[in-house]
Parts: C-alpha cells; sequence; structure tokens
C-alpha cells in the first residue's frame, strides 16, 4: 500500500498519495492549506489562528458567540415578507450550506439545529377579521455534523422537521394559518467526539487494563482497535496477521477511523452480513462504568459484541480505546463496601446497566427499558426511606439580609434589541421601548437577635460596583460579628432548672431520638447566646455548628434584581465559589459567591409587598425594623405611621440620575401613571407621596428615591422576619436554609408527621410509572352568556343557570376527546 515517507501515512490507492503530497508537502515539508483562502501555513497552531480570522460570507449574520466561537449563532431576517415556509427555505438553503461548510473546514465536529420564528394568526368564522397572532419558535432536532454527507442529512432533516412543526399547528391547531416567517437561526456548538485508536483487543476485568503496556502496538494500525476488535469476537484470536485478514475478508471498512461511537449506526448499516449487535460502555473520570451506545435490536449472546472504551497513555498521548469485553456481567459485578467484587452471577441490561437475576426478568425489563435513551439508572438500595434528616436546620442562620434595587428606564439605542447594526428592516414584533439601568440601592442586615446591623442606601451611575464593593468588604465584618459573639457567649450558661431538664430528658433535642440506656449525652448550648438548648447526642452536639452562610433576600429576586447582578458583576479577586440554580435559560432561583446566598422572597410569600405590608399591619407587629434604619427620629410616631404601608413611585418618569436631581418638586399625579398596568394612581396615595415629600423635606426626586428604596427594604425585612418567626414557632424549621415554600413546607411535613417514604428501588416499578403518566393542560371555567334577547329586543345579561324560555338557546358542545376510542 502506498506510504508517505514524511508523515508515515498509509493510503489505499496510489493518487490518493499523490494528491497528499502536493497539498500537505507542497514545499518539501509539512505544511497545512486552509481549505477557505488556500493560504499555507507551516504550523497547525498558526493556521487555527487564522481561520478563526474568517468571516462566512452568507445572508446570516452572527449575533453571538462564546468560547472563541465554538458556540455561534447566526440570524436572518427577510428584508421582504416572506408568506409560506418553503418560500423561506428556498431563499435559505444556499447560505446554510455556506454555514456548514465554513464550520467543518473551522471546527471539523459540531452540532447544530436551526430555529424559524413564524408568525400564526387565527381569523374569525369569516375568514377575514384577525381574532389573534402569535409567534412560534419552530426548532429542528440537533444533529451531530462531521462530513459533508452528514450536513446534507442533517439540512435534509432540519426542513422535514420544521415542516412537520408547521404542519402540525396548521392542521390540529384551531384556524391558525401561517401570517408571515419572521426570521431564522442556525446555532452552532463545537465539540470533540468521542472515538477510539488502538488498545488491548480483549479484557475480562478492569485490571488488565491497569496493567495494559503504556506503548503502541508494534506492526499494527494505531486506529484499528474497534475493527479489530470486532475480529476478535468471531476468531478469538491475537495474531495481528489473521485479525487483519479477517477484516480485509468480511468487514466492510465504510467508516474511518478513529471510529466515533455516532458512527458504529453506519457500520452496522454497512455490515449487515455480520449479523451483530454492538454496545459499548465508557469508563469516566470517577472510574465507574457508563453505557454511551445500545444496539436496540436484541440478538443472542453469539451476535452480541461489546465493547469497552477507556483512557490510556500511548507514546506519551492520551487517547481513548475500544476492547472487546469476553463478559460484560463479569465486568459489572457488584461492588461490596470493602471494594471487593461478589462472585454473584447476574445479568445485565446493556442499555441501563441494571443488574437481573433471571433471564426472564431481564427480557422483560427490556421491553420498556429500551424506548428511553441510553444511560445509567441508580436506584436507592432496597428497603431505604424518606424521612426528615436535615435538623440542623432548627437552628437560625445568623446572619441574614435584604436589599432592594430601583431603576431608569432608558431608551434603547435601537427599538429592536436583536437588531444590531448594519439592519435595516426589522421584522420582530416585540420591539424594546425602555432599557433598565439600575441607579439605587438599598440594603439592610440583621442578626440572630433580629437587630440591625448594617444598613446603607446608595445612589449613582456606579450603584452595581458599589453594591458589589460594599458586600465583599463587609463579608470579613459579618464574619467577625459571629466570631465575637461565639468568644464572647459561647460558654454554656446553666441554671438549676436547666440542669433537672437536662438530667430528666428522654430525646435529643437535635434529632428528636430517644436516648438509650446509660447512652452519653452531652449538654446542647447556643453558641452565640450561650443559653442552654437541651441534651444532645455527642455525634449530633458535634456536627451542629453555627451555619457561615449570610442569606441576602429580594422581593422578586428571579425576575428582576438577579439580572443587574450577574450583567455587572466583575472579575473581582475577592469574587469566588460562584455558584446558580436556575429556572430556565433566563431566570435565576438562587444565586451565591462566597459566603453570601440570594433566596428570592417571592418563592415563599407569592405576593406584593403592597399586599404583604398591609396583612402585616393587621397583627401587632410592631415594625422594629423601621425604628432601626433612622428613616425618622424615634421620638416621631407620627412620621412612623407614613412608613406603615408601600410608598408609590414614578417608575416611568424615572428616565435618568441626572432628571432625578434635576427634579426639585414632586411630580405631577399623571406623572406616576403605567403603561404596563394602564393605570393612574388614586388621589389618596398621591397625597400620601406629597405628604411623605413635605414631611421629610425631600430636596429632589433622587432623595425621595432613597428613602423609597431604603423603606421598601426595611418593610420586606418586617414581613420576612415575621414569616420566619412563625415558621419556627409553628414547625420548628428556619426558612432561611431553604429557598422555596415548597422546599420548607416538604420538611415541614416529613418532621411534623415523622412519616417514613419508601423510594422506588426496583427499575421495572420506575419504568411502570413512567411509561404510564398522562396528563395534560385542564381548564376549568365559569361558563357566561351575553347575547339573549327578550320579546322587547333589549340586550341582557344571563346566566346559563337562570336561562328563561324567552331567551336564545346556547348548546355548548365539548368536542376534545383525549382518550376515548372508536
Amino acid at each position: 500500500m502506498p506510504l508517505c515517507d514524511l508523515c508515515g501515512i498509509v493510503f489505499s490507492r496510489a493518487y490518493h498519495l499523490k494528491r497528499h503530497t502536493e497539498r500537505v508537502h507542497k514545499f518539501g515539508q509539512r505544511v497545512f492549506q486552509c481549505a477557505i483562502c488556500n493560504a499555507i501555513f507551516t504550523k497547525r497552531e498558526t493556521l487555527q489562528k487564522h481561520r478563526e480570522q474568517h468571516i462566512p460570507t452568507t445572508l446570516f449574520i452572527r449575533y453571538q458567540s462564546a468560547f472563541k466561537r465554538k458556540l455561534a449563532s447566526y440570524r436572518k431576517i427577510y428584508p421582504r415578507m416572506v408568506k409560506t415556509y418553503e418560500k423561506a427555505w428556498q431563499l435559505d438553503h444556499v447560505s446554510l450550506n455556506k454555514l456548514i461548510s465554513f464550520h467543518l473546514e473551522t471546527d471539523k465536529f459540531f452540532k447544530v439545529y436551526i430555529s424559524t420564528t413564524i408568525e400564526f394568526v387565527k381569523y374569525e368564522l369569516d375568514d377575514e377579521t384577525p381574532e389573534d397572532n402569535i409567534e412560534l419558535h419552530l426548532t429542528s432536532n440537533t444533529y451531530a455534523v462531521n462530513n459533508a454527507r452528514s450536513a446534507r442529512t442533517f439540512l435534509r432533516n432540519a426542513r422535514r422537521n420544521i415542516a412537520e412543526r408547521v404542519d402540525d399547528m396548521l392542521t390540529h391547531g384551531s384556524n391558525w394559518r401561517v401570517d408571515e416567517v419572521l426570521y431564522t437561526d442556525i446555532h452552532f456548538a463545537a465539540f470533540n467526539p468521542i472515538a477510539g485508536s488502538c488498545g488491548m483487543l480483549s479484557i475480562n476485568n478492569l485490571k488488565q487494563i491497569k496493567k495494559f503496556p503504556k506503548d503502541s502496538k508494534k506492526g499494527a494500525n494505531q486506529n484499528d482497535c474497534f475493527y479489530e476488535a470486532i475480529a476478535y469476537h468471531f476468531t478469538k484470536s491475537k495474531n495481528y496477521k489473521v485479525l487483519q485478514a479477517f477484516i480485509r475478508k468480511h468487514i466492510n471498512r465504510n467508516v474511518k477511523t478513529p471510529i466515533a461511537v455516532k458512527d458504529i449506526d453506519r457500520f452496522l448499516r454497512g455490515n449487515k452480513q455480520l449479523n451483530i449487535a454492538i454496545n459499548v460502555v465508557y469508563e469516566e473520570d470517577d472510574e465507574e462504568i457508563y453505557p454511551i451506545y445500545t444496539n436496540s435490536e436484541v440478538k443472542d449472546e453469539d451476535h452480541t459484541i461489546t465493547l469497552f472504551l477507556y483512557n490510556t497513555e500511548v507514546d506519551g498521548v492520551l487517547v481513548r480505546h475500544y476492547t472487546h469485553v469476553e463478559d460484560i456481567n463479569r465486568l459489572l459485578r457488584r461492588k461490596y463496601n470493602n471494594g471487593r467484587k461478589s462472585y454473584g452471577n447476574a445479568l445485565h441490561c446493556f442499555n441501563c446497566l441494571q443488574p437481573f437475576f433471571t433471564r426472564n426478568a431481564l427480557s422483560n425489563h427490556r421491553e420498556l427499558c429500551l424506548t428511553n435513551k441510553t444511560q445509567r439508572i441508580e436506584l436507592p438500595q432496597e428497603d431505604s426511606v424518606m424521612q426528615f434528616e436535615h435538623h440542623t436546620r432548627k437552628f437560625k442562620v445568623p446572619i441574614i439580609g435584604f436589599f432592594d434595587f430601583e431603576s431608569s428606564l432608558v431608551a434603547p439605542e435601537h427599538s429592536c434589541d436583536k437588531c444590531k447594526v448594519g439592519i435595516s428592516a426589522c421584522k420582530h414584533k416585540t420591539v424594546v421601548e425602555h432599557l433598565q439601568i439600575p441607579n439605587t440601592y438599598s440594603i439592610v442586615i440583621v442578626d440572630w437577635t433580629d437587630t440591625v446591623i448594617h444598613t446603607n442606601t446608595y445612589s449613582g451611575e456606579d450603584c452595581m460596583e458599589k453594591f458589589f464593593d460594599e458586600l465583599l468588604t463587609l463579608e470579613p465584618r459579618l464574619t467577625a460579628v459571629v466570631d465575637e459573639a461565639k468568644a464572647l457567649h459561647g460558654e454554656l450558661n446553666m441554671s438549676k432548672e436547666d440542669e433537672v431538664m437536662f438530667q430528666s430528658a428522654t430525646a435529643c433535642n437535635i434529632c428528636d431520638k430517644v436516648f438509650m440506656h446509660d447512652e452519653m449525652r452531652h449538654r446542647d448550648h447556643c453558641h452565640l447566646t450561650g443559653v442552654f438548648l437541651g441534651a444532645a447526642h455527642v455525634a449530633c452536639n458535634v456536627n451542629r455548628v453555627v451555619p457561615s452562610t449570610f442569606v441576602l433576600m429580594s422581593h422578586n429576586f428571579t425576575g428582576f434584581d438577579s439580572h443587574f447582578m450577574v450583567k455587572s458583576m466583575t472579575e473581582d479577586k475577592r469574587l469566588n465559589s460562584l455558584k446558580a440554580l436556575p429556572y430556565n435559560t433566563e431566570k435565576f432561583r438562587t444565586l451565591s459567591f462566597n459566603n453570601y446566598t440570594f433566596v428570592d422572597s417571592i418563592a415563599f410569600l407569592p405576593s406584593s409587598l403592597e399586599q404583604l405590608v398591609r396583612d402585616l399591619t393587621t397583627t401587632e407587629c410592631q415594625f422594629n425594623i423601621l425604628d432601626q434604619v433612622q428613616l425618622y427620629p424615634n421620638d416621631r410616631s407620627d412620621l412612623k405611621k407614613l412608613f406603615l404601608r408601600k410608598n408609590v413611585f414614578p417608575y416611568e418618569f424615572n428616565t435618568s440620575l441626572a432628571k432625578l436631581r434635576a427634579t426639585k418638586n414632586i411630580p405631577a399625579k399623571e406623572d406616576f401613571s403605567s403603561k404596563l398596568s394602564n393605570s393612574v394612581i388614586s388621589d389618596e396615595d398621591y397625597a400620601h407621596a406629597t405628604k411623605v415629600w413635605e414631611e421629610f423635606e425631600c430636596e429632589n426626586m433622587d432623595e425621595y428615591c432613597k428613602m423609597y428604596c431604603l423603606s421598601d427594604t426595611a418593610l420586606l425585612a418586617e414581613v420576612m422576619l415575621r414569616f420566619r418567626n412563625e415558621v419556627m414557632q409553628d414547625h420548628g424549621l428556619d426558612c432561611c436554609h431553604y429557598i422555596s415554600l415548597p422546599q420548607l413546607a416538604f420538611d415541614c411535613m416529613l418532621k411534623m408527621t415523622g412519616v417514613k417514604i419508601g423510594l422506588i428501588s426496583d427499575p421495572d416499578m420506575y419504568l411502570f410509572i413512567e411509561a404510564n403518566i398522562r396528563g395534560g393542560s385542564s381548564y376549568v371555567n365559569q361558563r357566561y352568556s351575553k347575547s339573549g334577547l327578550q320579546d322587547g329586543g333589549e340586550e341582557q345579561e344571563i346566566g346559563l343557570p337562570h336561562a328563561r324560555e324567552e331567551y336564545i338557546e346556547h348548546v355548548y358542545v365539548d368536542a376534545i376527546n383525549l382518550y376515548g376510542e372508536l
């Protein structure tokens, strides 16, 4: 076979060697040529940097990218109205081909999908009057592309995917029609495929891999381990010549090496004469084995081949190897706690690696399991239960804070945020009327005794930078407050009554479990106040420590405040351990860095702050936080009453900080109007705002804004501290350990009932439940009619239950049939 003397690559034909020499070794040395512009480089790194400078010349414009363009999104907005998806595809397919070819050259391997945004319109029965419209983002499936053939397959399937979704909307929708195709996006994500190159032929256990010599096989093709493993299954010979002879005679090498896992389907389609099924398992860095490919066609053992893909070092390079597995059941034997494996025989499902002890049980399991994707399933052990175990959450978090932001509504440079410079015609239906720029923040921090230990309000263009700087500067001080309290009051302070309580205690103060006879007990006390809490187990007492986390809450953190924080985070060296719990791609449930954890108070009390404060005033709340934040002199109870309700603020009037500082009088009542709710504040609310302005002698709207922000923060503190104390009193749990009311309520249920919920440990039981889940959207309404006519012709409002004979009759027919059959 022709061999290149310069790089050692073997070719099947002399023509291929000649073409290789002309393209790669044109100047007598190894060179690298850019397929886009034909430029030649002597180093691969130089070629890669050169490729990054290329921009594909298509009608699609790249509007976002990340990780050095390894993630890239392109968009085409149609300059003229496109009425059908077929027309849009005719306009796009040439540009899509160019984009994919460009990324094939620069990335080699990538995943890609197309999303087309179409506006649908629903018409009235006369087919002339539009009743409603909706924009839908119709997305194709995601495909992996690594060559021109897979690119053509992707485009063909993507077109069919989106066309099917359009047809489904037109066929099964309620008189929906395509009004206009707005724009099309294509998203690329480069990746390194899982593929194997060379290695051992066959293994029985993982110890053989560790003993495998870390040098390449002499005389073997470095990328032929996949084909050799297949040949070994039939020949059971480790002789290289025997394996290569079998490969040449019986195996169609229709897939280039190294073979990626995704190409195994193509290999099987081209080698049907072998009549085999292939399953691939992979060892991750955690030394656990995971299934990554399963053949849906179940065959007998003689025609089922299991390959093991693992990482090792060959000639100083980290590569992946395929090796044949003699007995997958032996490889996956159960481990004991001492690290040893059992010698019991078990049969494993290739799709989920769950063990079974009879072939009949395994066969029944596969019927359901093979309908799911290949994945490793880890279920609880038999007789496992769920019960209350968070005993340390019965004790308060020492530091809790509250904060709020106020923002200016600034007109954007472009009415459409998605259309950047260079795009003249915008086809989006959603137009951005303003951008929210934070300019004021207020923060209130209290300790374990509900005493305010820090408060500050700041107004400025750099308020977000100041906010982060204040938190990072404040962190060591808060830690010192807790440490000083532990040093000052950490010693146990017991009275005679406390000693009697300790001696007579029968259950642990922390875990509530009964003490065993003559079991050692410790005197548990609060490390911040020194107060005796009760008798506790030794282990419980040692494990209970004062939390080092500082919880900060804001009202609507998920939908409002978190956006400002994420956008404004800087590369401050003091900021570390950044974590987030996403709600979706745009919102966060929680955010944490350093010792701070940010939580949304709406997740506990899903109501407006105005309503919560109104409800709080009906109780005997003393509003001690308001007294401590210095909004008013302590001897002016009349001024305090002004803050026992949520104040009002002209949000849409606030278009810049300079405007607030230049406004020397309270704005007119009309400036407090809201386009969002299409309403204007009441005379009572405006009179209240005017009185606050006059009583506190505000010099400008900036001072009023800071006072408004601080009062909102203090009122939020009042509401949440009251909620926290009532939960502690009624259920004995601190809400600051949780992120939402459902999570808190579930723990309350487990704690109060003491119930032990059995967990599913049988994979077939889990698959049975999952396969039989049914459900959908439900809508319950009170029917109402307004079309009845009396004898005099006057229109009357009627309800169906009270309709009289002189009214026109209405017949409601429920034509939805979800589960019935004919």
